[in-house]
């Protein structure tokens, strides 16, 4: 047990170290909480963490070898990835430099997914609010979707965790990373969607739509001519 509870802390630096990292997962969540607010940002950060166990699951049944072999298959996953997050890049923009978005951004209390692109003024009140499975599936698609993450996997199961680990014990070890994630994000949307925080981009939050946009779509970007080696 000494050597399970030894290779659990590696696991549980190296994803640390991956979690706290900048990439698609935080910048989803800063964009949601500062401009959708905490509800919709913890929606998302859910997500992310459901995704984690995606990884974990195919992981776990070997798919990670499969997929780490197979250029098609990682490049099909590259190729997917990278036009979610320019397709959320792009919703991010349009947000930010519609008609609407300009007229109501002072009063702007409430927000959207970036993937409906809709803005939320003082009248939301009046209107159903958007269900929240819609940021929710933005965080799991954004982390499955993600090849970086199947590389991360890839290496953590096939370096750190030793081959007759358990497979209790390694499910054990993506139940934590899963809920770690969500724990991390969640902590990063309750930070960042504060009145405190919001209220010093409330008069500019169609620059932090644009500005997360242009970078969601950097990373797609990245994504898409991603050639390190597998």
């Amino acid at each position: 047990m000494l050597a399970y509870w030894q290779e659990f802390m590696m696991v549980a630096v190296a994803h640390l170290l991956a979690v706290i990292s900048p990439g698609p997962d935080l910048m989803l969540v800063i964009r949601q909480s500062l401009v959708a607010g905490k509800a919709t940002a913890i929606a998302s950060s859910v997500g992310i963490g459901l995704g984690i166990m995606v990884h974990v699951a195919y992981s776990l049944l070997g798919l990670a070898v499969i997929m780490h072999q197979s250029a098609w298959l990682f490049d099909l996953v590259r190729i997917c990835g990278a036009a979610y997050l320019v397709y959320l890049g792009l919703q991010c923009l349009r947000s930010a430099f519609s008609s609407k978005a300009a007229n109501s951004e002072p009063q702007r209390t409430g927000g959207t997914d970036p993937s409906s692109g809709s803005v939320v003024g003082p009248d939301s009140a009046s209107k159903p609010r958007q269900p929240v499975s819609r940021p929710l599936w933005t965080g799991f698609l954004t982390n499955v979707l993600n090849p970086k993450a199947t590389l991360f996997f890839f290496a953590l199961f096939s370096v750190v965790i030793e081959p007759d680990t358990p497979k209790a014990i390694q499910l054990a070890y993506g139940i934590y990373m899963s809920l770690a994630t969500m724990g991390w994000f969640a902590l990063v949307s309750l930070l960042l969607s504060t009145s405190a925080v919001r209220s010093r981009f409330i008069q500019s939050l169609k620059w932090v739509d644009a500005v997360m946009g242009g970078v969601l779509i950097a990373f797609g970007s990245r994504l898409l001519f991603f050639t390190e080696a597998r």
